[in-house]
């Protein structure tokens, strides 16, 4: 949604999947709690694959079979991995503030279960 505010003329269209509501802190009272949860986890899970632990903090893929699984495996649990991973969370609430903000995608199509307000 910030993209398409930021730069409309490249955006056509938006299907938001699996997304989060900008007000998620706020509007799920367990997330602050949950959210805590993540981010102190993922602050673990780079020193422990650096450790070697890495194969053993996630199962293997289940649809996939052989080499490719073993390499989806191997970059699931590599350190940079979690290192991006943990990145991404940290700016959580940055992100879901420049949300916030918008209050129009103008004429911008989109799909959503919950359309945002105007």
């Amino acid at each position: 949604m910030t993209y398409a505010a930021t730069h409309p003329n490249d955006v056509a269209g938006l299907v938001l999947l699996d997304s989060m509501s900008p007000h998620q802190f706020t509007l799920v009272p367990s997330y602050p709690g949950q959210y805590e949860m993540i981010r102190r986890l993922h602050g673990i899970l780079t020193p422990l694959s650096r450790l070697g632990f890495g194969p053993l903090l996630a199962d293997a893929p289940v649809d996939l079979q052989g080499v490719a699984a073993a390499r989806q495996h191997a970059i699931q649990t590599s350190s940079a991995n979690y290192d991006t991973a943990r990145d991404e969370v940290s700016l959580y609430r940055q992100s879901l503030e420049q949300a916030q903000a918008l209050t129009s995608l103008d004429n911008t199509p989109w799909s959503s279960s919950r359309p945002p307000s105007r």
